[in-house]
Parts: C-alpha cells; sequence; structure tokens
C-alpha cells in the first residue's frame, strides 16, 4: 500500500504505523492487529496429516493500493469513503492472492520431500486448472474403494 508517496509493506512496523496513521480508530484497531500476531503464525508449522489445499489463480484479486491522500484524513473531509487511486491486481480467487494460498504447501511439500520428521504429502489443487483434470483430489483408488494421495 502506497499513501502520499509513503510505501507501507508487510511487516509489523509498517502495518502498525498504517494502522495508527490512516484508520479511524487507530488503537482499537491496533489492538486488534497485535492479537492476531502470534509466533508460530509466520512459521507456517507443519500440521503432520496429508493435506489438500484448494485454491483458485484465475480471478483478478486485490492486491495493493495507492492513496495520493491519506484516506483517514480525506474520509472525514468529505464525510464518505476515499477510494484509493489506483488497485493493483494479482492472480487469486478474487478474495484471496494465489501465493497467499500456497506458500505454507510449499514448505510442507518440501518438509515431505526432505523426509523431516511428522510430515506428510501435500497436494496443490487449482480449482480451475487445465492441467490433470480429475472429479477428485485424490491420486488413485485403493483396493477397499478408498482413496489416497501417497
Amino acid at each position: 500500500m502506497e499513501v502520499n508517496g509513503k510505501k507501507y509493506f508487510s511487516n509489523v512496523a509498517d502495518v502498525s504505523d498504517n494502522i495508527m496513521n490512516h484508520v479511524f480508530n487507530g488503537p482499537k484497531i491496533l489492538s486488534m492487529y497485535n492479537e492476531t500476531l502470534n509466533e508460530k503464525v509466520g512459521t507456517f508449522e507443519n500440521p503432520g496429516v496429508r493435506t489438500v489445499i484448494v485454491y483458485g489463480s484465475m480471478e483478478n484479486t486485490e492486491k495493493s493500493y495507492l492513496y495520493e491522500k491519506d484516506p483517514k484524513e480525506e474520509t472525514k473531509k468529505e464525510d464518505q469513503f476515499y477510494f484509493p487511486e489506483k488497485t493493483n491486481f494479482a492472480p487469486g480467487d478474487g478474495v484471496v492472492l494465489s501465493n497467499s494460498a500456497i506458500v505454507p504447501g510449499l514448505k510442507w511439500a518440501w518438509e515431505f520431500d526432505n523426509k523431516l520428521e511428522n510430515s506428510k504429502p501435500v497436494k496443490l489443487v487449482d480449482y480451475c486448472s487445465f492441467n490433470q483434470q480429475s472429479y477428485t483430489v485424490y491420486e488413485t483408488r485403493n483396493e477397499n474403494d478408498t482413496f489416497s494421495f501417497e
């Protein structure tokens, strides 16, 4: 996000600064944001179970915003929501960016490939893919009519 020429990145310091300077009820919102910070969140701890991540990548999804003026001040002045001058898009499902959906799975797949303790298979499934189309996320049908993706 960019406001008045200042770029904000996805790190705790920038998010906190942005909330305090450009969001209504900054202290309250910052308090809620701080409650979401957990030391394990950024590590994407392996769940230790077979995992299928279903994601989308065919929709333009909002990625970042450019505000030439301070949105908080403009909203106060005009008494209506101030929209960004520019919105940047990236692949996703219209809500969640694809890279946000698959990064944990890539880490867990690497851990499984490298035989790290407690790691299990991971499958990434783009629900609109033209490759390896199937009616199921599973790779094989077992003798007892169950499926697996090992």
